[in-house]
């Protein structure tokens, strides 16, 4: 008997083979593809399929494929390995019914996992993926899984790599880029698609000086994050090889490093430069979406620009439905997931961040620290921390409301209330959020000094304590 299935906050995920083996990948696309056809009876069905650069996923990705072809769905399958959000992209561009990514890690206890993606190309939503586990509840106890043949006629298999970088040259104007010069060091160690980056810079004449790689992509699984013993040799090469920039990309492409002038700068603390460099010098215009724990220099900039940040859920697919509700919304920074650009997938992509952020760098012909010194003689330099609580909460419907059922305290100026809480205060802010991966909550803050933020961490812990 299989174990019960639950998608949560980016899909379904267990560990192989004891929680995500081809016996329960069977059950569940074709449970996925029972739902389809009961909610698209009158379209011509097709599904996107992809999978990151290990061998395990590339496996599940070919073996959904047959699954799919014999449910009569018809698949485009990746030839490469690809970044996740290019599953988004290209569901909404073929005009497929759903998305499907596969992605394994050894690094995380063997961690596999299915992304699944509906129609507008977001994360599916609980209506979607909560029927799909009530099909495999009822189909699990005598469920067969029978090994078939593909059905080839029904399966096409698409280079999704050349459509990435056409879209992306439609977005990033590479002539600025170009124009520095800039010399490169690009780390590949974590697997994200191996050669795609590469080969993107490359073909635009960006010279890489360095490029740090495991070797047998496919024969070992990279970690899904950065280390500090790969950060320092990014430094190293960076260094060695008097580069201008060293880039390090996560495994799915949603988080990056950059390493400059003997400092590393996170992905998040870049967000609010690049929101004031496409308002201010790229005269863009629209709304965009900031995450439940999203820094507030982002709103700062929004009032500064006439153009009001939307305050939206910490949870990706809550987020993306909010831009997809807002006509105006072009763009979302989600503090804990990565940049989100609309008009190109509804999922984070580190890689069209880094290409911006190279396209402002070469605009200003600035560094990272020169740019952020400017913006912090216009903006204020706040602080930020996140601490996990080790509470868990049974339901985080239940926790939302816990919050609404309660006074504000006195000294809180606004409140925000989607899958968590934040709390203003006069010289910061304060959220509580449940992570719906492991149920314990977060605490974060931000404010215009370390002592403010410490005290609204100690207050933020004194609160939950006092309901337990």
């Amino acid at each position: 008997m299989m174990s019960s299935v639950e998608f949560k906050e980016r899909g379904w995920s267990g560990k192989f083979p004891d929680q995500f083996n081809f016996y329960q990948i069977c059950c569940v696309l074709n449970s996925i593809a029972k739902i389809l056809k009961k909610r698209e009876q009158n379209r011509s069905l097709k599904v996107v399929v992809g999978f990151d650069s290990s061998q395990l996923a590339k496996k599940f990705a070919h073996e959904a494929a047959k699954i799919f072809s014999n449910q009569q769905i018809r698949v485009l399958l990746s030839l490469n390995d690809i970044p996740v959000s290019t599953i988004s992209h290209k569901t909404v561009l073929l005009q497929a019914c759903a998305g499907i990514y596969f992605a394994h890690s050894k690094s995380k206890n063997n961690l596999c996992q299915l992304f699944l993606f509906n129609g507008q190309g977001q994360l599916a939503l609980p209506d979607f993926t909560t029927l799909i586990e009530q099909e495999c509840q009822k189909i699990r106890r005598f469920f067969n899984y029978q090994p078939r043949y593909a059905i080839n006629e029904m399966i096409t298999e698409m280079d999704f790599k050349n459509l990435y970088f056409a879209k992306l040259k439609n977005i990033v104007e590479w002539k600025i880029i170009r124009s520095r010069h800039p010399r490169l060091v690009v780390d590949h160690r974590f697997g994200s698609s191996r050669e795609l980056f590469e080969n993107l810079l490359l073909n635009e004449g960006i010279n890489i000086v360095s490029l740090n790689r495991s070797a047998g992509f496919f024969s070992k699984n990279p970690p899904a994050a950065f280390t500090p013993s790969t950060l320092r040799e990014l430094r190293q090469s960076v260094d060695e090889k008097n580069a201008v920039l060293g880039i390090a990309i996560d495994k799915h492409c949603e988080k990056v490093i950059f390493y400059q002038n003997k400092k590393f700068y996170h992905f998040y603390e870049l967000f609010p430069l690049l929101l004031n460099h496409l308002y201010q010098t790229k005269k863009r215009e629209g709304v965009v979406s900031r995450s439940l724990n999203g820094s507030m220099l982002l709103d700062m900039i929004g009032e500064k620009y006439n153009f009001p940040v939307i305050s939206s859920a910490q949870s990706i697919k809550f987020q993306t439905q909010d831009m997809l509700e807002n006509e105006k919304c072009f763009a979302a920074f989600n503090h804990s997931a990565g940049f989100i650009w609309k008009e190109y997938a509804l999922y984070p992509d580190s890689l069209l961040f880094t290409l911006l952020t190279l396209e402002m760098l070469s605009e200003s012909q600035n560094s990272i620290g020169g740019l952020l010194a400017e913006f912090y003689k216009k903006f204020p330099l706040s602080y930020y921390k996140r601490v996990k609580i080790r509470k868990n909460v049974s339901a985080q419907k239940n926790f939302a409301l816990l919050f609404k059922t309660e006074a504000k305290p006195a000294d809180c100026l606004a409140i925000e209330i989607s899958d968590g809480i934040r709390m203003r205060f006069g010289q910061g802010w304060l959220s509580i959020y449940q992570c719906p991966q492991t149920g314990s909550l977060e605490i974060c803050a931000e404010a215009f000094s370390k002592s403010e933020i410490n005290r609204l961490i100690s207050w933020g812990k004194d609160y939950l304590e006092k309901r337990n």
